[in-house]
């Protein structure tokens, strides 16, 4: 029996377990200081954008020519592992062709000779058509290979090496001599395999200085690109490449990218992302929409920095400016703290930390609403959300957290303040109209008719207040692009109403209808729900209000507002942010960070079963993550709300409080 020891758990080293475990003679040991599930800019196999693309020489070609069949059968036959079937389409370029200007590109130059070797060991390889070609292309070809996603491909060696008994260990060496003693099976091992890939130019005893680092910075992004690209070269210098490539399991598209030989730097370099997505739309312009409204944000406000303030000159790459002044102030301050919006992965940084605050209001708005614990998880769970808030910096982010501390502060009492924030956020993004109704309501109950008229008017005041240096220079312009109503919304971009023809979605019958049926549910909440703590109709309130009789006594006013408690805003205001989301004329994907917070604490307040909340959280999360939409996922978005929103008309009745209680119990004394 041999002990053998396997340093490195990167693809090439638990491969080389995998194999030498199948030999039931063998014990096999993988020791490394990384493993699958680890980011680390040592660890290269979970960054690699993996696919086959043959850049041996002929006579170097055995490696590919024996693995490339396994790799084939695995994509076929076992799905589980994170290999798909994808074709490939490698160009080379015209001025690659000149014998006196030679290609610069690390590239090799076999997998872009006329006539490969590997041309043979593609069944179906071809060579692409004068009229297949761009331009600038002298000659191409296409062939049927694999791409991997090796953040699952990792996983799945882990599951095969530890079904055939290898046992894995996380261990730091310093030297290699010490991997002898780190047999599981005890004593001096047999057989020790170096596959610790970059490391081994550190590694004491080995210290190998032919190994460098060759830095290869991708972008991912969510939009689908097949098939695969590879060209010969770019005109951005040497080490800048084009490629891409998608991953399986929804992995989402790398776009390539650089190879820079010797370089250690560890963070992403926005001018090279920005030169990899201009190479990328330059061949490929259906990709337009993986540019990030970062970038069109601060194309506004280098306008606005340079002393602009007609808000119809404010134009960008992805159209004009249609948000409120408190947009531009709020993403003015982060142009300066980005180095102009160059900074974009300071930006991200910035991102991940207003998220990590947005949550914690959240949760803090649960907790005084009594949520019970089962419910928090799913507050952390949405993947979409991260990517609204870390990787898409949507000025949605700043709305929502505006909207959650404005909930927190009414749940605590505090309606001026509450209002201030409220209108703050209205001021971000008028998407917070949704939810004006049922925050009137509040406001109403909670603080009075006459103080709540105050609050109303507060907000109208702050909307003019914040928007006077645009006001001043053009009104009328500043109000129909921040406060546009009759924009025209494309059906490729809806994430709701993919399952209605693209005719019925621009129809003007359509968006009647849903005007229509927004208002009559919104209604029959108000009237039915919201104003329960009243003990009185909405007629017998209007008619008092006409007859300019307040609508309540005093004593009243003090019971209604004390039964205005914690859960009751909590429930109020996102009951109408649903039934707005549920109507609207179209969504899109960041308008998911209004509602991933809003529906677990709904579909408890209905009392629905657990399993069943989950259940529902689950098909909406799966539906709000399939690119583009799909009849099938946009009419779950619409299920999984409508089911909410009657759920929450069925089961959410507000309990008298203790508050209402005693505010009933000191009344009598009275």
């Amino acid at each position: 029996m041999a002990k053998i020891v396997v340093l490195g758990a990167g693809v090439s080293g638990l491969t080389c377990a995998l194999q030498l475990a199948k030999r039931k003679e063998n014990t096999v040991t993988v020791v490394a200081k990384h493993m699958p599930g680890d980011y680390d800019i040592e660890y290269t196999s979970p960054w690699a954008g993996a696919n086959v693309l043959p850049m041996a020489t002929k006579e170097n070609s055995r490696w590919e020519r024996q693995t490339w069949p396994e790799l084939k059968r695995l994509a076929t036959e076992v799905p589980e592992a994170g290999i798909h079937l994808q074709k490939a389409v490698v160009l080379r370029r015209k001025k690659d062709m000149d014998v006196d200007n030679p290609r610069q590109n690390q590239l090799s130059d076999s997998l872009f000779l006329k006539n490969p070797w590997y041309s043979t060991m593609f069944d179906d390889y071809r060579v692409l058509k004068d009229e297949e070609l761009p331009e600038d292309m002298a000659y191409g070809c296409e062939f049927g290979s694999v791409c991997i996603n090796t953040a699952i491909y990792l996983q799945w060696l882990v599951g095969q090496c530890l079904k055939h008994g290898v046992v894995l260990k996380r261990a730091v060496l310093k030297h290699i001599s010490e991997a002898s003693s780190l047999s599981h099976a005890g004593g001096k091992a047999d057989i020790v395999i170096n596959a610790c890939g970059l490391l081994a130019c550190r590694l004491g005893g080995v210290m190998d200085s032919t190994v460098k680092p060759a830095r290869g910075q991708i972008i991912l992004v969510r939009n689908e690109l097949s098939p695969m690209y590879a060209m010969s070269s770019s005109d951005d210098g040497p080490e800048e490449i084009f490629y891409t490539m998608m991953r399986a399991g929804g992995g989402g598209t790398i776009l390539g990218g650089t190879y820079a030989v010797g370089n250690w730097e560890a963070n992403p370099d926005p001018n090279i992302a920005n030169r990899i997505m201009k190479r990328v739309l330059d061949y490929h312009p259906q990709m337009k929409d993986t540019e990030i409204d970062w970038v069109t944000y601060m194309e506004h406000i280098s306008l606005y920095v340079s002393g602009e303030r007609d808000y119809t000159k404010f134009e960008g790459g992805t159209g004009p400016l249609v948000y409120p002044a408190a947009h531009v102030y709020i993403y003015n301050g982060l142009y300066h703290l980005t180095n102009e919006g160059k900074d974009i992965f300071l930006a991200q940084q910035l991102f991940a930390g207003l998220y990590l605050l947005t949550l914690a209001v959240v949760m803090a708005c649960y907790w005084k609403a009594q949520a019970p614990p089962y419910v928090f998880p799913l507050l952390i769970l949405s993947k979409r959300l991260h990517s609204i808030f870390v990787l898409r910096l949507f000025n949605d982010c700043f709305a929502v957290l505006f909207l959650w501390i404005s909930i927190s502060l009414l749940q605590r009492r505090s309606w001026t303040l509450g209002t201030l924030v409220y209108t703050w956020g209205l001021g971000v993004k008028m998407i917070l109209l949704l939810v004006l109704p049922a925050v009137g309501i509040v406001l109403f109950l909670g603080r009075g008719f006459v103080p709540a008229l105050r609050l109303a008017s507060l907000i109208g005041q702050s909307q003019v207040a914040i928007a006077i240096p645009f006001l001043k220079t053009n009104p009328w312009g500043y109000l129909s692009r921040a406060f546009e109503f009759s924009r025209q919304f494309f059906y490729k971009w809806t994430v709701n109403w993919r399952f209605v023809s693209e005719e019925v979605f621009l129809s003007e019958p359509f968006s009647i209808s849903l005007l229509v049926l927004h208002v009559s549910v919104l209604m029959g909440f108000i009237t039915t729900r919201w104003l329960k703590p009243t003990g009185k109709s909405l007629s017998e309130i209007v008619t008092a209000v006409l007859n300019r009789k307040m609508p309540f006594t005093d004593q009243e006013e003090r019971v209604i507002s004390l039964s205005t408690g914690p859960r009751y805003i909590l429930t109020t205001i996102l009951t109408a942010n649903v039934i707005g989301m549920l109507f609207a004329r179209s969504l899109h994907y960041q308008f998911y960070a209004y509602l991933a917070w809003a529906t677990p604490f709904l579909l408890w307040r209905s009392g629905v079963h657990p399993v069943l909340q989950y259940l529902l959280w689950g098909l909406q999360e799966w539906a709000w993550n399939v690119y583009p939409s799909t009849p099938l996922s946009s009419g779950v978005v619409v299920g999984v709300m409508a089911a909410t929103v009657g759920l929450v008309w069925l089961g959410a009745k507000e309990e008298p409080s203790r508050y209402l209680q005693s505010a009933k119990a000191d009344t009598t004394r009275r």
